[in-house]
């Protein structure tokens, strides 16, 4: 009887580290980091990354600024016409195109050798359904079909504790409010245009939220990171505190390298 195979979202600084045997020969858990590889050659495990460490964390800190300030969009709205009548009403439809312009630096040359590594090792891509926002070319995605995961809105949950994005949309919102002519701006990028903001905190918190969500709405089943999230405290939604919460409300198991070892070790016994 074939067993079914373990999904598994690996966080920023799991993945690189697995796929790059410079790396993985130096890391002080390369034994966990072994096993795991293992896993994924034996076909225990299925391994996938957000497509947000491609179009956020790659960039390098010092930039991320220059980046989000690129933004610009543009709304077109075009008239359809009527449509017929709808409850003896008559009905009208109208298209609202949202596009977005930026200037992304690209990823820098040991970003796209990792990259290539992990999808020769079997890495799929999974990204969260983000209005008018950079993309990956589409058929590195894991097809939209199999976004079957949870029920809940994770986002708008992270909204309510001011976890994942939700820094950052409020600060965006903040500096339109005060900035009009920053409107064009979307709501979660308008923030980096006040340089004072910790801008490569809220990218990092950012971009685990979104891990999370992308990983939450394809429904795997673990969610693997050395990140205790222990500077930025009960601030960020991958710190300790948030883990029973996150695997009771959402069902999403975050674990470490050495627990994700740990269970692949077992189903290679059993296999």
């Amino acid at each position: 009887m074939e067993t079914e195979m373990i999904k598994v979202t690996f966080d920023s600084n799991v993945w690189e580290e697995i796929v790059l045997p410079e790396k993985l020969a130096i890391h002080e858990s390369k034994s966990d980091l072994d096993a795991i590889k293992s896993g994924i050659t034996n076909n225990i495990v299925k391994p996938y990354i957000s497509d947000v460490i491609f179009i956020l964390e790659s960039v390098r800190k010092l930039d991320r600024a220059k980046f989000l300030q690129s933004f610009s969009l543009t709304r077109k709205i075009e008239d359809k016409g009527y449509k017929g009548m709808v409850d003896g009403l008559p009905a009208y439809e109208t298209a609202i195109t949202l596009t977005a312009d930026f200037d992304h630096p690209g990823l820098n040359a040991p970003v796209t050798k990792a990259f290539k590594a992990a999808r020769e090792l079997g890495f799929q891509i999974i990204k969260i359904n983000r209005v008018a926002f950079p993309m990956l070319p589409l058929e590195l995605y894991v097809p939209i079909e199999e976004a079957n995961g949870g029920e809940k809105d994770l986002l708008e949950e992270f909204r309510k504790l001011n976890l994942g994005c939700a820094k950052a949309e409020r600060l965006s919102q903040e500096y339109k409010r005060a900035h009009p002519e920053a409107s064009n701006y979307p709501n979660v990028v308008a923030f980096a245009l006040d340089e004072r903001n910790p801008i490569s905190d809220l990218v990092g918190e950012w971009a685990d939220g979104d891990a999370l969500i992308a990983h939450y709405e394809h429904g795997l089943d673990y969610f693997c990171t050395f990140d205790r999230g222990q500077k930025a405290g009960p601030g960020s939604v991958l710190h300790e505190s948030r883990r029973a919460w996150l695997k009771e409300e959402f069902g999403i198991i975050v674990v470490s390298p050495a627990e994700l070892a740990e269970i692949i070790n077992k189903r290679l016994c059993v296999v």
